[in-house]
């Protein structure tokens, strides 16, 4: 199945990854950390998968940009440290290194 998956890091991973699921333009599957280093902590790090694009490239665009611009300035033990998108095609681009423009390309380069 072509997906578009984000490894999103930091303090605040699993919230933000909860918030992001609740948004219209995405049908997103979570995929918890399960190993031994993070089953007593709040998870550091969390993968959630793309599988549907319910909303145009650009608003989509715009909602993860908003996102990870929202949680990258938050508090240090919520914040997120980063953003790994994995691609269709299996490229791997940092969310923080993408302008809106980028991330339209990948989610329209996605929905074709």
């Amino acid at each position: 199945m072509r997906e578009i998956q984000l490894v999103i890091e930091g303090p605040g991973a699993t919230v933000a990854a909860e918030e992001l699921a609740t948004q219209a333009a995405f049908d997103l599957t979570l995929q918890p950390t399960t190993d031994d280093a993070t089953k007593s902590l709040e998870a550091l790090y969390i993968t959630a998968a793309i599988v549907g694009i319910t909303a145009g490239a650009i608003q989509s665009a715009d909602i993860l940009y908003n996102w990870w611009q929202k949680w990258a300035a938050a508090q240090p033990a919520t914040r997120l440290d980063k953003v790994i998108v994995i691609t269709p095609n299996n490229r791997r681009l940092l969310l923080h290194n993408m302008t809106k423009a980028e991330i339209a390309a990948v989610i329209d380069d996605y929905c074709k």
